[in-house]
């Protein structure tokens, strides 16, 4: 079985995105999913449950690969996280009760916004990548922010980071929920890691990447080795948190819809700008943005079902 690094996963995932096709590889896909009871982790957030939650694409066959499979993380951005499901069949999304409680208004359903991915978790798994698509809803999503962190961009990458602990901790020793449909261990290459996020899970993921970089953070002792080559992000937003958030010296995409109701001002163009001017970090890895015209905010997630835009439809 042949696999593909995490570099070209920018241009895979622009396939998918841009390419009117099935955009499948060779390779037959399963899904699986992992999730525990939401609690304080003090690494992530002190002052309120959060949640490990994720659903996960990879080849079927992979009990058969020789070597180890890179790993792409995926990142939604903020939302409702309930729903109440219309008769027509959509789901209206209009409540936040689950972020603090756990729990939805009678007749309300949890908004699976991790879910709404699956058109490019599948297609890159397809190609022989472990895709995880992170449930940020608990604590976070819909929730307010805190003192250096009003958008909660610096927990998301905090989330993103536990994640990849525990990705860590099952490749090393195993121990994985049989919920995930196989056994990571020893078959995740975590020198071939890339990030994906939409909307603040944009900011989230640069957040991620920074964090793990920084002295004396726990999250080297906790995952280990980590080398992260990509980060995709689709309408970012920039500067909800205290610190200037950069994706240097890995490879970095940025797609702007142009008909973005919720991101407006097209926050993304100044991370481009940053990142094409930071002529020192690594100037031979990709570094673009592309506009695509007509294009919605949320549309790029399948399960935001109404419009943000309302110049665009």
């Amino acid at each position: 079985m042949r696999v593909y690094p995490v570099i070209p996963v920018v241009i895979v995932v622009l396939k998918v995105l841009l390419v009117p096709s099935n955009g499948q590889g060779p390779f037959a896909v399963n899904t699986g999913r992992y999730r525990y009871t939401a609690k304080r982790d003090n690494l992530v957030l002190s002052d309120r449950k959060t949640e490990i939650w994720a659903e996960v694409y990879y080849p079927r066959n992979i009990a058969l690969t020789v070597g180890k499979l890179p790993l792409v993380v995926f990142l939604h951005g903020n939302h409702a996280t309930c729903g109440r499901v219309l008769s027509d069949g959509t789901r209206s999304d209009s409540s936040c009760q689950y972020t603090s409680s756990g729990t939805c208004p009678s007749g309300f359903v949890v908004a699976p916004s991790h879910e709404g991915y699956r058109y490019v978790g599948i297609p890159l798994a397809s190609y022989g990548y472990v895709v995880v698509s992170i449930n940020a809803n608990r604590g976070i999503t819909c929730g307010g922010g805190v003192s250096e962190d009003g958008g909660l961009n610096l927990a998301r990458g905090r989330l993103v980071l536990r994640h990849l602990a525990l990705w860590s901790k099952w490749n090393r020793l195993g121990g994985a929920p049989g919920t995930l449909g196989f056994d990571p261990k020893r078959k995740i290459n975590f020198q071939q890691v890339g990030l994906m996020g939409h909307s603040r899970g944009g900011e989230g993921m640069r957040a991620a990447l920074t964090q793990y970089r920084d002295a004396g953070t726990p999250w080297k002792r906790l995952i280990g080795r980590m080398l992260i080559r990509a980060v995709f992000e689709i309408g970012p937003v920039d500067g909800q948190t205290s610190r200037t958030l950069n994706a240097y010296g890995v490879a970095s995409m940025i797609l702007l819809p142009s008909c973005d109701g919720d991101v407006s001002d097209l926050q993304g163009m100044h991370v481009f700008d940053r990142q094409f001017l930071n002529i020192g970090s690594r100037p031979y890895l990709p570094k673009g943005t592309i506009l695509v015209n007509g294009a919605i905010h949320n549309y790029y997630n399948t399960e935001w079902q109404g419009p943000d835009s309302t110049s665009c439809g």
